[in-house]
């Protein structure tokens, strides 16, 4: 969290994406979302659709996936690309998606030079899979902004110098796995990451296996039951 996401100035509510239930319990008019994942994309279009005031921030490049193409679910062809190297996969995607997305830099968006698969694979970041998000932003129903540079107010000030009054600020800034809560032990475990390492679902070798920590573009649910059955293979192995 930025160090303007605690100042006492803002004259309105600062909710983290995790207390957000839904736009009519916000009770607000005028919304600023922070954040370009997928919580934040789904939030933005939600109180776009109740007929808020909404405004999003985006302080860097951006990965944007469809919910389809060409009429076929983008997890369905994650699935059958999904053997080949995540650079191929990108390169072959390419065209498609800025036939679609060709226009985004004109509403203040700027793609990301390595695509969605290489940025997962290599940062762990998801790109946004648009369900409508990327419409409501050329509606105008979505301001598009910068990063946040302070706060006064009920007003917002952003890098580029342009501000944006609002009742309320959604932090759409991520999650962190948490897991010292339950692993005392977690900075022997993991001292750089605090979490295992993408596809090691059985780091130490002994009693312990985590699940679910590898994003995937074919669906996490997916990917969470392929690892569970791995999980319950080498336990089976070492059992007989």
């Amino acid at each position: 969290m930025r160090d303007w996401a605690t100042e006492t100035s803002f004259a309105g509510t600062i909710i983290h994406s995790s207390d957000y239930r839904n736009a009519t319990a916000l009770n607000m008019r005028k919304v600023l979302v922070v954040g370009f994942g997928n919580s934040a994309g789904e939030i933005a279009l939600e109180c776009a659709s109740a007929g808020l005031d909404v405004a999003i921030s985006v302080r860097g490049p951006v990965n944007i996936v469809p919910r389809d193409l060409l009429g076929i679910p983008s997890a369905t062809i994650a699935i059958a690309e999904r053997h080949l190297p995540p650079r191929i996969v990108d390169a072959l995607n390419a065209p498609l998606l800025w036939l679609r997305y060709r226009d985004l830099p004109s509403f203040g968006l700027q793609r990301a030079a390595k695509g969605p698969l290489t940025t997962m694979v290599e940062r762990g970041r998801t790109p946004l899979i648009d369900i409508g998000t990327i419409a409501a932003i050329r509606r105008g129903d979505i301001k598009v902004f910068p990063g946040v540079a302070s706060l006064a107010g009920s007003s917002v000030r952003f890098e580029n110098g342009l501000s944006f009054d609002c009742d309320t600020i959604v932090l759409a800034t991520g999650y962190a796995p948490a897991l010292g809560s339950l692993l005392p032990d977690i900075t022997w475990r993991f001292p750089e990451t605090l979490r295992p390492n993408r596809g090691d679902l059985h780091p130490h070798g002994d009693q312990l296996y985590f699940c679910g920590f590898n994003p995937a573009t074919t669906g996490l649910l997916r990917q969470i039951g392929i690892e569970a059955e791995a999980i319950a293979s080498s336990i089976v192995a070492q059992a007989c």
